[in-house]
């Protein structure tokens, strides 16, 4: 169990060790899903499920119709020339229909990313294999979650650990459930009351609910492909880096964790500048041990970024209480098993 009170900030670099993509792989899917077939608003896309979800937006209107067409042939375009979706819709946050017709490909490419990670196994069963996700940081993490822990006193689990993931996918979530109900031998539904005690936060949303998740959004099973009809519901669930400024509550809890933390730990994270700005709070969050990956930046970058965490956190970071590795998700928590669980 986490000793100090312990934030997680997970990038798309962590849910790609499951075999979800980063961001231009990303970008690129939703490129090819609404690549346009033909030359006018009537013609399909790239995705057929796509191109029946929007068909049924536009309603039968030649003029509402010939809009999204044209949104996703503006999207599709600027696909290889974006950093990553987000960064593009900010740059749209003007156009309504645009702004639409990208949340449903996002929608549409993470609930089919859900369908290729080492999570799913198929259709009929909930279940993972844990022998497939070996590798990864989410089995790191559990076991660090549940070393010391006693069943008989699983309700504070979670006391001293959150997590503030950028990914829409569910995978901590499904994840999660799974281990505590195997490890502690305890029946699904104990699981899934235990797990929702745990609190993560998606600042850009989510592609809905699990259908054991405390939550008003609408409920899809993980890796499903839901009914065209229903995907609109999905991808208003998704928000832009604009809407989530906007959206003073999640970032006073997202703020709120950050300033009570001891210790912050950023696994698989770019961080870009966008996402710096939502974590940035308006007073100092006091001094903290900082861990995080940087696999594949340069020196000058990581010195840049160590500056960076510095600032949204209104603190000086000294290089002995912020490392940034070269590493990946999963090979950083088994490195710094100790100082992250102890302090």
């Amino acid at each position: 169990m986490f000793e100090r009170k312990t934030v997680f900030v997970v990038g798309a670099g962590a849910s790609n060790e499951l075999g979800l993509p980063m961001g231009g792989a990303l970008a690129s899917n939703i490129g090819d899903k609404l690549q346009p077939q033909g030359t006018d608003f009537r013609a399909s896309l790239g995705d057929a499920h796509l191109t029946r979800a929007i068909n049924l937006l536009a309603n039968n209107s030649d003029d509402r119709g010939a809009r999204f067409f044209r949104a996703a042939q503006v999207i599709s375009r600027a696909m290889p020339q974006t950093i990553s979706i987000d960064n593009f819709l900010h740059a749209h946050a003007d156009d309504e229909i645009l702004i639409q017709t990208g949340k449903l490909a996002i929608a549409a490419s993470i609930l089919e990313a859900e369908r290729i990670t080492k999570l799913y196994v198929g259709r009929d069963t909930d279940r993972v294999s844990f022998r497939a996700v070996a590798d990864t940081w989410h089995r790191t993490f559990c076991k660090m979650l549940c070393e010391g822990a006693q069943r008989t006193d699983l309700d504070h689990l979670f006391d001293n650990v959150s997590i503030i993931t950028f990914n829409y996918d569910r995978c901590i979530e499904h994840y999660v459930v799974q281990q505590l109900a195997v490890y502690f031998d305890l029946t699904w539904q104990r699981a899934r009351e235990l797990t929702n005690k745990l609190t993560i936060i998606h600042p850009y949303g989510q592609v809905g609910k699990l259908d054991w998740q405390n939550s008003p959004m609408v409920s899809v099973d993980f890796g499903r492909e839901p009914p065209p009809q229903d995907l609109p519901a999905v991808a208003a669930q998704i928000r832009t880096f604009t809407e989530r400024v906007e959206d003073v509550e999640i970032m006073q809890r997202m703020h709120s964790l950050i300033n009570e933390a001891k210790i912050v730990v950023y696994l698989g994270f770019s961080y870009g500048d966008m996402n710096m700005e939502l974590m940035t709070t308006r007073e100092s969050a006091g001094l903290k041990k900082i861990f995080g990956t940087s696999f594949g930046l340069s020196v000058a970058n990581v010195d840049r970024i160590k500056h960076a965490i510095a600032d949204s956190m209104g603190i000086n970071v000294h290089p002995e209480h912020a490392l940034l590795v070269g590493s990946k998700s999963n090979e950083l928590l088994s490195d710094y098993w100790r100082p992250i669980l102890k302090g």
